[in-house]
């Protein structure tokens, strides 16, 4: 098969590399695929106030955003419940594509908003084998999580992109009292203990 090539300056394609390189989407990719994904973007624009997909419409294009905001709306009984801000180096528009389904939300652009977009074709050939897998193995983990239950699909879906594995040995320390906390765990597999050292200086197990 022909690779789609659209031109664009180098600095364009360095543009896209960074915000690739940022999107939890590619990161898997290895720079050949990366390189024929940037070889097939494309920029387009959107006015401010301008709607960019509507949720029930087929999915064409995937879409990172370069410059500007973006809302994303669910609705909800009758009623438009925005969901998500999207800010430069975010993206949308993958479900549609990925799982050949309607759009799951409605996109507006709330300041005038540069993308970059790709076509459905290209994106489900580049990304089948890292992150459709990834998301198949996870998404059906995550809605057995009671802390995510509330969360929508889509939310679920961007939390299983984010997801890397850890495995730890029997009494290796996780995460320790009193420090910064950076990382949130889901346990997959095991059992950990919670303890908590009380005013006497003694450490306490608390669940």
């Amino acid at each position: 098969k022909t690779k789609k090539i659209i031109e664009k300056s180098d600095e364009d394609k360095k543009k896209i590399w960074s915000r690739l390189q940022k999107n939890f989407l590619f990161s898997s990719l290895d720079r050949e695929a990366a390189n024929d994904l940037i070889d097939a973007i494309f920029e387009k624009n959107f006015s401010a106030e301008e709607i960019i997909m509507r949720q029930g419409d087929d999915g064409d294009y995937f879409y990172i955003i370069e410059e500007g905001e973006a809302h994303i709306f669910v609705n909800k009984d009758g009623q438009e419940v925005k969901v998500m801000e999207c800010k430069d180096g975010q993206s949308f528009g993958e479900l549609a594509l990925m799982y050949n389904a309607p759009r799951a939300a409605t996109v507006k652009a709330i300041t005038a908003l540069r993308c970059w977009a790709v076509d459905r074709q290209t994106f489900k050939l580049t990304l089948m084998e890292s992150t459709l897998n990834k998301r198949s193995r996870y998404e059906k983990f995550l809605e057995s999580v009671p802390i995510l239950e509330s969360l929508y699909s889509y939310e679920k879906l961007t939390i299983a992109d984010a997801l890397h594995s850890k495995q730890y040995h029997e009494n290796d320390v996780v995460v320790k009292q009193g420090e910064e906390g950076h990382e949130f765990f889901i346990i997959e597999k095991g059992s950990v203990v919670f303890t908590q050292t009380d005013n006497k200086g003694e450490e306490v197990v608390v669940g």
